[in-house]
């Protein structure tokens, strides 16, 4: 038998392995794939507002308010009763505690999937962006499926929670001998979004605008032709220009650095998508500091009330 065939035969035998391999995986995993969209509907269905598995993150409504469990408090989980015959409980609410012990139970095949070879490689050859948070959780599969597992501060801060619609959150500030109730308003910013801002705008004292400079290589979902850091750059230039706004007070914050400087680490090129940068060192400070230029000329050159302070 030549090279060449010997070498056909090998590959041929590796392809038929990994198959069987993610054939196998596919089936340790399909209890907890049959849970994962009533999982979303029940979180949905609390009030957040999302109501599909493929949406994101959901987070039940008062989260907040929820204490933290003691090791007692664990010991009396782990003894309830899995009732196999019902596993979602009531009325189809899901059980809390067959949960915990499915995903437990699950976590060493995500974790197997997430590294498998063919996975690795389909997502470098179709150049699949994951969502920030969800490569970190991916690579955390072991620490946060056991049933004892508290998020840290860390893992709450890469939570993404997507904003839908306009919500409301009242601060009491003492102000001397008063209370004054600060309002905080917190809006979507995708285009389908965007007209639920104006009656919020109307009263603003002043507006927070965040501008993720980390997105310079990725686009809208509404419009696959329009990177997102132009779209923030002209929605900032029109918030700016906006003759209704002039005295409100503007606030930026070039935020996810983090994530800016993990994807320049990796060798993520910005003149590859902002052609504008040039030849400029593909460095943070660089690449962050052309990013805050703009959005100061931004404000510079079409702000309408050029003595307003950025």
């Amino acid at each position: 038998m030549s090279d060449k065939s010997n070498g056909d035969y090998r590959r041929s035998q590796k392809a038929e392995l990994y198959q069987r391999q993610i054939y196998n995986l596919k089936l340790r995993l399909a209890p907890l794939l049959s849970i994962e969209e009533s999982l979303a509907q029940t979180l949905a269905s609390a009030g957040h507002g999302l109501a599909s598995a493929s949406r994101g993150p959901l987070v039940r409504t008062g989260w907040q308010s929820r204490r933290m469990y003691s090791n007692d408090d664990f010991d009396e989980f782990d003894a309830q009763i899995i009732d196999d015959r019902d596993p979602y409980g009531q009325a189809g609410v899901i059980n809390e505690a067959m949960m915990v012990h499915l995903f437990s139970e699950s976590a060493e095949h995500v974790q197997e999937l997430w590294y498998h070879p063919i996975v690795r490689t389909l997502i470098k050859r179709r150049k699949i962006r994951l969502e920030d948070s969800r490569e970190f959780f991916l690579n955390e599969i072991a620490r946060i499926s056991s049933p004892h597992y508290l998020p840290s501060t860390d893992d709450i801060l890469r939570c993404r929670l997507q904003t839908l619609g306009v919500a409301e959150y009242v601060f009491p500030i003492n102000v001397g001998r008063k209370t004054v109730q600060w309002k905080l308003y917190d809006v979507g910013g995708s285009r389908g979004q965007r007209h639920a801002w104006v009656p919020f705008f109307e009263d603003a004292n002043a507006i927070i605008f965040l501008a993720p400079i980390s997105a310079f290589d990725q686009y809208l979902e509404e419009d696959f032709k329009i990177n997102r850091i132009d779209d923030s750059l002209q929605t900032f230039t029109s918030i700016c220009a906006n003759q209704l706004l002039k005295n409100v007070h503007l606030v930026l914050f070039l935020n996810k650095i983090d994530i800016l400087q993990h994807k320049l680490n990796v060798g993520i090129k910005v003149r590859k998508y902002i052609t504008s940068f040039g030849n400029r060192p593909n460095e943070f400070h660089e690449v962050s500091e052309y990013f805050r230029a703009h959005f100061c000329q931004a404000h510079r050159k079409n702000s309408v009330d050029h003595k307003r302070a950025l």
